[in-house]
């Protein structure tokens, strides 16, 4: 098993919701003979609000973040996921623990570790940066002519707005729930499998749920680089807790 090196910001946003709206944006363009109707006046609120809620996620740079994440994969009952989550970040250095995948994302070093198969992965810094780039009037116009149905319910102090196709090619529904103060509290995805996009049973369903928002608060235990490595005759090794775990340096 080869783990994923990417920024750990990138793989944060996916699992609260933003990543996968801005996913949306990957989506082949329909050609005119396929054009959808453009939302009307009311949809279209509808997704400046969701926009502009999920882009005050762009200025939290000190918080930590607990929850949990199930993923289903519709053609094979086999490939599910159940796991708890946990982000803190403090500035430009982050943490990020899926189940048996950690990251960390320091300033002389990025480092991602598979407990699964005792592996850890070193490479040089990468810099944590926002997945969501484009402007909150951009995203509007773009999705507001993907031909999703969009509507927002307000029930049991929350707030949800749903984006929901069922021709669309990469997500069929996006759904996401807000708090009182305009925090993800719940957020659901279906996506389309990438060679059968019109096979509906062969859909990927991930539900996200967030226990707690943190602000202000960093887990400054877990952004220790001794706490995964240490350096001995000027060489990095596995932090004796992680002794029996293979280090693999990337460049």
């Amino acid at each position: 098993m080869r783990l994923s090196t990417k920024i750990i910001i990138p793989a944060f946003i996916i699992l609260i919701g933003a990543g996968a709206y801005a996913s949306l944006h990957k989506a082949p363009v329909p050609s005119p003979a396929a054009a959808v109707p453009a939302v009307d006046k009311e949809e279209q609120e509808t997704l400046k609000e969701l926009s502009t809620l999920l882009h005050r996620m762009d200025t939290l740079t000190v918080l930590t973040i607990t929850g949990s994440i199930h993923a289903t994969d519709l053609a094979d009952s086999s490939n599910t996921m159940q796991s708890d989550f946990c982000y803190s970040r403090q500035g430009n250095i982050a943490y990020y623990r899926l189940g048996q995948t950690e990251m960390i994302s320091l300033g002389d070093a990025y480092i991602a570790i598979a407990h699964d198969a005792k592996k850890i992965f070193l490479s040089p810094p990468k810099e944590v940066v926002n997945p969501v780039k484009m402007p909150t009037s951009e995203e509007v116009d773009f999705l507001s002519k993907e031909g999703y149905k969009v509507s927002r319910v307000e029930k049991d102090n929350l707030l949800r707005i749903s984006l929901i196709s069922n021709t669309h090619v990469a997500c069929r529904e996006y759904r996401v729930s807000f708090d009182s103060t305009g925090f993800v509290r719940q957020s659901f995805m279906r996506m389309t499998d990438p060679y059968e996009p019109k096979d509906k049973t062969r859909d990927k369903l991930m539900y996200l749920t967030i226990r707690s928002w943190e602000l202000g608060k960093v887990r400054t235990d877990l952004l220790r680089m001794d706490r995964y490595i240490r350096v001995v005759d000027g060489e990095p090794v596995p932090a004796p807790s992680l002794k029996a775990y293979e280090l693999i340096r990337e460049q």
